[in-house]
């Protein structure tokens, strides 16, 4: 999974790693992902199909969307965008891996392609 857009070229390709996205938090106008009402996420699957995560810190909501629908990859995606929310939380509370998850506890996750009552458009490119 590649986050904010960020390809890379290295071994860690397709895998989540803070490291890789912290400066992009840092940078943004508010220092932290958690701080804004909504933060968009593009996400890069494979070589090219996007994908996009939403994070709700309001609501302790994460959603994501896959035009595709249903993929074994949302899970793994939902579950590295849980791992950043918590990385985040550490970053800006100084906070023990114990208190982040107690956190993240209070979170939610939601794939579109499998909310009950869905009506969000699918992508039928490449289906024969």
């Amino acid at each position: 999974m590649q986050m904010m857009q960020e390809r890379r070229t290295d071994a860690k390709k397709g895998k989540y790693s803070y490291c890789s996205v912290v400066g992009r938090c840092k940078r943004s106008t508010k220092n932290n992902l958690l701080k804004f009402g909504a933060a968009y996420l593009p996400i890069l699957l494979g070589e090219n199909h996007w994908i996009s995560g939403v994070i709700l810190p309001a609501k302790k909501d994460v959603l994501l969307y896959n035009p595709s629908g249903v993929d074994n990859r949302n899970s793994v995606v939902l579950q590295n965008l849980l791992r950043l929310i918590g990385d985040e939380y550490k970053r800006m509370h100084n906070s023990s891996a114990e208190a982040a998850e107690a956190y993240l506890g209070q979170w939610s996750l939601t794939d579109a392609a499998t909310y009950n009552g869905s009506t969000f458009p699918l992508q039928d490119n490449g289906k024969c």
